[in-house]
C-alpha cells in the first residue's frame, strides 16, 4: 500500500480503496514483461503513438525501480516493495474531482471531457478502458475512473459526486 494512502484516506474517506487498486494495477503493468504489455494496449484499441506514450512511463518506473535498488541494496522481497511504492509515489499522482451532477454517469461524462481539455497530449484510460485492462490482467475492478498517462506521470482521477 502506498504511504499517501493513509493521508488521502484521512482526507477523502472510503478513497484508499480506490487509489490502491490503481496503484497495485500499476505496480503489476509496469513488472510485466513489455512485449505483454504492449499486446493488451493493443487489445484496448490505443495507436502506436499512445503506447509509446504509456511505454516511455513504463521504461521511466523500470529505470527509477533499478536505480533504487542500487542504492538500497535490498534484503528480502518486502525491501523490494519498499521500493516499488517509493517509485509509484514518484510517477503516481492520484486526484479527487469532486463534480455537482446529478448522477455518476453525468460526472462521468464531464470529468471525461474536462480530462481530454486539460492533457490533449496524455493517453487517458477512461472508465471502460480501465476495466477492460483489469480484465485482461485478472486483477480487481473498483479502482479510479480515469488513469491519465502524461510524458512524465500518471494521474489517477476518482470522480465523486458532491452532495448538498
Amino acid at each position: 500500500m502506498i504511504k499517501k494512502v493513509s493521508s488521502l484516506e484521512k482526507k477523502y474517506k472510503g478513497l484508499a480503496k480506490e487509489i490502491t487498486v490503481e496503484a497495485e494495477l500499476l505496480i503489476k503493468f509496469f513488472n510485466f514483461w513489455p512485449e505483454v504489455q504492449v499486446t493488451w494496449l493493443l487489445e484496448l484499441g490505443f495507436n502506436k503513438s499512445d503506447i509509446k506514450t504509456i511505454m516511455k512511463l513504463s521504461d521511466k518506473y523500470a529505470e527509477l525501480k533499478v536505480k533504487l535498488i542500487n542504492e538500497r541494496i535490498p534484503k528480502n522481497r518486502k525491501d523490494i516493495i519498499i521500493i516499488e511504492n517509493d517509485v509509484l509515489e514518484m510517477i503516481y499522482k492520484p486526484r479527487l474531482m469532486i463534480l455537482k451532477e446529478p448522477t455518476k454517469g453525468e460526472a462521468i461524462e464531464v470529468a471525461s471531457k474536462w480530462i481530454k481539455q486539460r492533457y490533449k497530449d496524455a493517453v487517458i484510460l477512461d472508465p471502460k478502458k480501465l476495466d477492460d485492462l483489469e480484465a485482461l490482467m485478472r486483477h480487481p475492478t473498483g479502482g479510479v475512473d480515469f488513469l491519465v498517462f502524461t510524458k512524465d506521470e500518471v494521474i489517477g482521477y476518482e470522480v465523486e459526486l458532491k452532495h448538498s
